[in-house]
């Protein structure tokens, strides 16, 4: 299960994109199995976090049970570790 700490920084920073869309936030997401994905958090909905990656512009659903930490690419630093 995910940590509530790490769904409130992806709803954050979703909600900076819609405020400030003109700086996104970039985050890179571990998941449980191996793979990493940077983006931008679009929205946190349904139990999937919708992330605007370089390959997919419109967003990539990701199911928030996979993630396992994330990072703010901007800072270089460890928000939110499971």
């Amino acid at each position: 299960m995910i940590e509530p700490r790490i769904v409130q920084r992806l709803r954050d920073a979703a909600e900076d994109h819609r405020v400030h869309p003109e700086a996104p936030v970039h985050l890179t997401v571990r998941l449980a199995d191996g793979r990493s994905v940077t983006g931008t958090p679009l929205a946190v909905e349904d139990g999937a976090v919708w992330l605007r990656t370089v390959q997919d512009e419109d967003g990539a659903a990701v199911e928030l049970d996979s993630v396992l930490d994330l990072r703010v690419d901007e800072h270089d630093q460890t928000v939110a570790e499971h």
